[in-house]
């Protein structure tokens, strides 16, 4: 049985056109595989295991960290920075499966599944691997905010998300989107444009539920003097009667 990463990851390539054969080549599993999984519904099913500390899904990296340090120490305000990169909401246990095949989250796969993505974790504590996401922060920052805020600073007025809203959608246009991208030196609107074609359709809102987890057989009750309540109701009745 395949785990749930596996299970989303074969949908999302079929979803994406991939033919059976291509996707069972990919991931090294038989085509009979590869159709149960994409006729099926919903996610395999794994009961959690008990973690007596919230520090086990980290600790080999933890092991690593203190042991590439030595005889340096590494302040633990630096390795609960670093842990932070490996957020409870994304992944429940790196390399749960193996090197770079990774547990996650219950609700954040079945997000993943709904719209039809496979995230990728990046090393921890790594910005080089992270893309440009927080570098974006800083553009719209120095392009939009800053110019918006000197607009309305003689009027006496800050920006507020109202105003923000209201202006965004011109510097989308007029600025962000129609200069020469650094990276792909292409305009974004005319990138947008050839990409068109290879964009799925957007999905239904999440409904954000997910399968319940597999509940446990009850345990036994112990044999001993210990009832249930409603034995000890029948004889409290039969002795008032009498």
């Amino acid at each position: 049985m395949l785990v749930a990463e596996q299970a989303v990851e074969i949908r999302v390539l079929r979803r994406q056109g991939k033919s059976i054969r291509e996707i069972a080549r990919m991931l090294d599993v038989s085509r009979n595989t590869v159709r149960r999984y994409v006729r099926g519904e919903g996610l395999p099913r794994y009961e959690r295991e008990a973690r007596p500390s919230k520090l086990d899904p980290y600790k080999n990296y933890i092991d690593e960290r203190v042991k590439a340090a030595a005889p340096d120490w590494v302040p633990a305000t630096v390795l609960l920075l670093e842990l932070y990169d490996n957020m409870r909401t994304v992944v429940s246990d790196r390399d749960r499966y193996g090197p770079g095949l990774h547990r996650y989250n219950r609700t954040f796969l079945d997000f993943a599944h709904h719209h039809g993505f496979l995230p990728r974790l990046c090393r921890p504590y790594r910005p080089k691997t992270k893309g440009k996401v927080e570098r974006f922060i800083g553009y719209i920052r120095a392009s939009f905010y800053v110019p918006l805020a000197s607009q309305l600073s003689p009027e006496g007025l800050k920006v507020d998300r109202d105003t923000a809203n209201a202006r965004v959608e011109t510097w989308l246009r007029e600025v962000a989107n129609s200069r020469v991208h650094a990276t792909t030196g292409e305009v974004p609107l005319v990138r947008r444009e050839l990409e068109r074609e290879r964009l799925q359709p957007m999905p239904t809102p999440w409904p954000g539920l997910i399968q319940p987890a597999r509940s446990k057989r009850p345990a036994p009750m112990p044999r001993g003097y210990q009832h249930s309540l409603k034995v000890y109701e029948e004889l409290i009745t039969a002795a008032e009667v009498g």
